[in-house]
């Protein structure tokens, strides 16, 4: 607070001199104890309503078509937004897993990169909207095995890595080295 008291008494900007004593006020009320009025209204669910929501989402999920995978995507990601429209942090969640899981066994079964990737970022994004401890432990074991997955894809294609200094690819699967031919001018190498 004093920090504040102190911009605003060096402050010449009117417009900045409002923000300044905006904040004064809002760290005053927090310093105090009273709650903001945007999270004056929460209150943290129940077992009995999570049961519900858990219910409600499975269902939600058993009424896809399990056959047509090409639709699946556009299923989950309709799930996705639902949920968001909703506010409903279950139901996006598990889409948002369900998503992560299509990108895993794409990436799994044609060895792509990109897939595996993509189901990263999905599963990360669905631990930071996981609420439930379980759920954060599950999808860490997901994204560890992400990760395993994506090193053997490595291992199998081979990843080359360019030394600058000695002009040499080195070959991460077989520890190999390969020198490029140098041209030389003049006597140099370049």
């Amino acid at each position: 607070m004093a920090l504040y008291r102190t911009a605003l008494l060096r402050c010449k900007d009117a417009d900045v001199g409002g923000t300044l004593v905006h904040r004064y006020r809002y760290a005053k009320k927090l310093r105090l104890g009273k709650r903001s009025t945007a999270y004056g209204g929460y209150k943290p669910l129940t077992d009995e309503k999570k049961m519900y929501l858990f219910a409600k989402v499975s269902e939600k999920f058993l009424q896809l078509d399990p056959r047509s995978k090409r639709s699946r995507l556009i299923e989950y990601t309709k799930l996705v937004i639902e949920g968001i429209e909703n506010g409903d942090t279950i139901l996006e969640t598990e889409a948002i897993k369900s998503l992560a899981d299509v990108y895993l066994k794409r990436g799994k079964d044609t060895k792509d990169t990109t897939c595996l990737t993509k189901a990263t970022a999905l599963y990360n994004t669905a631990l930071a909207r996981c609420e439930e401890f379980q759920g954060k432990v599950a999808l860490i074991h997901r994204l560890k095995y992400t990760a395993r997955i994506r090193e053997s894809t490595r291992i199998q294609k081979g990843i080359f890595i360019k030394d600058s200094n000695t002009l040499a690819f080195y070959n991460m699967t077989h520890g190999a080295t390969i020198q490029l031919a140098l041209k030389e001018r003049g006597g140099r190498k370049k």
